[in-house]
């Protein structure tokens, strides 16, 4: 079972049921990334999740979800069954931008690795939703060292 570790950084509240979740304009921007991370630590159900929290223009460029869940188990293989996350940091940009800062520790595959991503969301309609997900710093292990992720 993995644990979370959130934060309460502009406005988080820290674990929720995700599997019920839908995108609301009443959710925080936050409280839709630890959404989204807490969903990805279940995998598939949880790709699925995530990709309903991206927002229309980032599901047009990524999707269908097939493609889109490739596109996770490729490029960012550390936020699927993570041991944990904590968010860093939370910024609004602007009246329709948000970034928030996350750090995440790998599972059972990438278990020594650490890794901080950049979530930047933006407002629609039905509120805050994921437009880019931006690696911040190249992934380390429990020392801080960096790692390299070619076999």
């Amino acid at each position: 079972q993995p644990s979370v570790a959130v934060s309460a950084a502009e406005g988080g509240t820290g674990p929720r049921d995700w599997r019920s979740a839908v995108p609301d304009p009443d959710l925080t921007a936050t409280e839709v990334v630890e959404l989204q991370l807490q969903a990805l630590q279940d995998n598939d159900p949880g790709i699925a999740k995530a990709f309903e929290f991206a927002s229309p223009q980032n599901r047009e460029a990524t999707g269908p979800l097939s493609r889109f869940s490739t596109m996770l188990r490729v490029g960012y293989p550390i936020l699927l069954n993570s041991a944990c996350f904590s968010v860093l940091s939370a910024l609004r940009v602007s009246d329709k931008v948000y970034v928030v800062r996350v750090e995440v520790r790998g599972g059972q595959e990438q278990k020594s690795l650490q890794e901080c991503f950049l979530w930047q969301l933006t407002t629609t309609d039905e509120g805050w939703m994921t437009s880019a997900v931006l690696q911040d710093q190249p992934p380390q292990d429990e020392d801080g060292v960096e790692v390299s992720q070619e076999d």
